[in-house]
């Protein structure tokens, strides 16, 4: 599904990777983890082509190197990207979907979220919750079909019945994810294949234990 292949990633002059080699396999739902500010976010992006990132090495998706393509193509392909911070468009919500999809997954999707139709006709992210806005972007993501989820803090501003219909959305539906958040309670109603941790400018995996020696003791010990 998707392979990196002695990837490293800057901003500008900060390095924030250097000589990663993993790989996501199909349908494979793996936690992202690492201190605040270590570059999570900037990973994900880089992974949808979005810029200031400078990337080398190479991204292999579904057996094709997609290092060089742009976001929009990336997209055709399967790669979706959950925003942790979202802006105002003056769009409906409805509007948007019906360009990137149909009526009948548009349906799907709102059924999953307990959504009415009615939602469909506000404004994207104008004068809604912070809950409302992820679920926005849990819409546009369904609605895309995508083969690798790319989520980042789904669970931010999201009160405790909404996270749990988001977390049955992610376990249930079929695509790889690279999911990234900070709550222990998230993590626990994940069904989580991998863990992952980003730390001194590399990804290794880690197990339940380390995991728990993080939640009690924080990165320094790891």
């Amino acid at each position: 599904m998707l392979e990196l292949e002695n990837f490293g990633l800057k901003i500008g002059e900060r390095e924030i990777l250097a000589d990663v080699n993993i790989k996501i396999n199909e349908d494979e739902k793996c936690l992202l983890l690492g201190p605040n500010g270590i570059g999570k976010t900037a990973f994900l992006k880089s992974l949808m082509g979005f810029p200031p990132y400078s990337v080398v090495g190479k991204i292999i998706f579904n057996k094709e190197d997609i290092t060089s393509l742009p976001i929009n193509e990336r997209f055709k392909r399967g790669i979706f990207l959950l925003f942790q911070d979202t802006e105002e468009i003056n769009v409906r919500i409805g509007r948007l979907l019906k360009l990137i999809s149909s009526e009948e997954k548009i349906e799907e999707a709102l059924k999953m979220l307990n959504l009415s139709k009615e939602f469909l006709n506000r404004e994207i992210n104008k004068s809604l919750s912070g809950g409302e806005r992820k679920t926005v972007e849990m819409l546009q993501m369904l609605v895309s079909s995508p083969k690798l989820a790319l989520i980042d803090e789904f669970d931010a501003g999201v009160d405790f019945s909404l996270l749990k219909t988001f977390t049955q959305v992610i376990n249930s539906n079929k695509f790889s994810a690279i999911i990234v958040t900070h709550n222990y309670s998230t993590i626990s109603m994940l069904k989580i294949n991998r863990i992952l941790l980003l730390k001194d400018k590399n990804i290794r995996e880690i197990d339940k234990e380390e995991l728990e020696r993080i939640v009690k003791e924080g990165y320094g010990q790891i």
